[in-house]
């Protein structure tokens, strides 16, 4: 993947899911807004048309339940209390398959 003379990519693949957020950090000027500007150009083979991009800039913000936060401060909250929920559903399904016995577990 080539954006403006500049090879972004060699021999890679993405693999996305639908309903996850995902998030892309580096230091400035490694190519993460021209990145996204090819993934919302939607040039890439096998692209879905019906995928929201959207660039969240790092000074943008965004007010929450607490106040004015950053990005940075809004995603890592939000991630937070996703990994939260999402350890609460293994730790409820793991107690599940430990109540089960070995017939059922077939």
């Amino acid at each position: 993947l080539e954006y403006s003379g500049t090879v972004l990519f060699n021999s890679s693949s993405v693999s996305l899911q639908h309903g996850v957020i995902y998030g892309l950090v580096g230091p400035n000027g490694t190519g993460k807004s021209s990145f996204f500007d090819v993934l919302r150009s939607r040039i890439l083979p096998g692209f879905p048309d019906d995928l929201t991009i959207t660039l969240v800039r790092s000074d943008q913000r965004f007010d929450a339940d607490n106040g004015d936060l950053p990005a940075k401060e809004f995603l890592g909250k939000s991630l937070d209390q996703y990994h939260e929920a999402l350890s609460a559903r293994i730790e409820h399904l793991e107690q599940l398959l430990e109540n089960t016995n070995e017939e059922e577990k077939i």
